[in-house]
């Protein structure tokens, strides 16, 4: 799910309101509120920012080992790469704060598309497997950051004691959002190849009222997994 900040810091939205006030408290003495052309001129829209989006993920059983064969949703959309059985650590083709991170998920392929100062786009991702509750986070996406954009967080996954109970399989939102940085990749760096890469899906547009390409959801609908009919968040 994406929840959009649709006013850029409420400045918008105060403005209309004033505009509004003072329509309705003094039309008999000025005529109105001026012609609708003043309107349109003072009215702003800005053009999309997209930012290129590496989410990186740290998925685990309760021993601490890599859990594989977990499906990723990034904004309702099910990847087709699945979590590896394995740990790889961040390099130096990542930003510096993180590397030395054990991640099992990573790729790269999504666009995020802001609209001026204060916009900002809030991204959820979810992690299911047949037999484990299912978890989510949420990543936070803001205008201000550079193109080249990272997320992470790490979940340690709970096997489902009643797999059939749908209640039980609720996707369980964690305590704090994950981490986003921005970090701008120097020319000719590539990130590091693992089996916890993944190839990008390009066409995956994250936010943008003007996407350039649509993707329909099929939310928990994958062959040979027993997955919950919805998602409410």
């Amino acid at each position: 799910m994406t929840v959009r900040h649709l006013f850029g810091g409420n400045v918008r939205l105060v403005g209309t309101i004033a505009a509004l006030g003072a329509c309705l408290v003094i039309p008999m003495l000025i005529g109105g509120c001026g012609g609708g052309d003043d309107w349109d001129d003072d009215y702003y829209d800005p053009e999309p920012r997209y930012h290129d989006l590496t989410v990186i993920l740290n998925v685990s059983d309760f021993a601490g080992d890599a859990l594989g064969e977990v499906t990723v949703w990034v904004d309702q959309v099910a990847q087709s790469g699945k979590t590896s059985w394995q740990f790889v650590e961040l390099d130096r083709n990542y930003p510096e704060e993180w590397r030395g991170f054990a991640a099992n998920w990573i790729q790269t392929g999504f666009s995020v598309a802001t609209y001026g100062p204060g916009d900002w786009v809030e991204i959820d991702v979810m992690v299911t497997k047949p037999g484990y509750y299912p978890q989510v986070t949420t990543f936070t996406v803001e205008n201000y950051l550079p193109i080249d954009v990272y997320a992470r967080d790490t979940f340690v996954m709970e096997p489902s004691v009643n797999p059939a109970d749908a209640s039980e399989l609720r996707p369980k939102r964690k305590d704090k959002p994950g981490e986003v940085i921005g970090w701008e990749k120097k020319a000719g760096s590539a990130a590091a190849g693992s089996e916890a890469k993944q190839k990008d899906e390009p066409g995956q547009v994250i936010g943008g009222r003007r996407a350039k390409t649509s993707q329909t959801s099929s939310m928990f609908k994958i062959a040979a997994e027993t997955e919950p009919s919805g998602y409410t968040g």
